[in-house]
C-alpha cells in the first residue's frame, strides 16, 4: 500500500480526523499551540500502542511541511484511516467532552479536548 498521494492531498482542516496506524503504533498530525510563537505549529507523532507512549514527535512552522513529512514517513507500511464522525471523547468525572459540556478548563470555554484526549483540570 501507498498512501503518499493521499497524504499530500489530505486538507489541513480534517487532519484531526486521520491517523496512520501499523500491528505497533500509531501516528497523526496535530496542530499545537506554541506561547512562545503565540501561534500554532504542527507536530506530526508516533504512539506506541502497548505500553502507550510517545516513539517520536516532530514540529513543523505550517501544515505543508508536516504533511510532506508524513506522506514520506508513512506512505509504506502505515494503514490510512480517515473518519468523518465527530470524535466524542470522556472529560472529568466521565462527562461528554467538547461544547462546554465537559469539566476541563478547554470545554468550560467552550472548546473540546484536544485530539490526544488531553485536557487541563478545572
Amino acid at each position: 500500500m501507498n498512501n503518499l498521494l493521499q497524504i499530500l492531498a489530505l486538507d489541513e482542516t480534517k487532519a484531526q480526523s486521520v491517523v496512520f496506524v501499523n500491528g505497533r503504533e500509531e501516528a497523526g498530525i496535530n496542530a499545537v499551540f506554541d506561547p512562545h510563537a503565540n501561534g500554532e505549529i504542527y507536530q506530526v507523532f508516533i504512539h506506541r500502542l502497548f505500553p502507550y507512549e510517545e516513539v517520536g514527535s516532530w514540529e513543523f512552522d505550517n501544515f505543508a511541511a508536516a504533511r510532506g513529512f508524513a506522506a514520506t514517513r508513512f506512505a509504506r507500511e502505515w494503514e490510512m484511516l480517515v473518519w468523518d464522525k465527530p470524535i466524542d471523547r470522556p472529560c472529568e468525572k466521565g462527562e461528554s467532552c467538547g461544547g462546554g459540556h465537559g469539566t476541563c478548563v478547554t470545554c468550560a470555554s467552550g472548546g473540546g479536548c484536544g485530539p490526544t484526549g488531553a485536557c487541563g483540570s478545572a
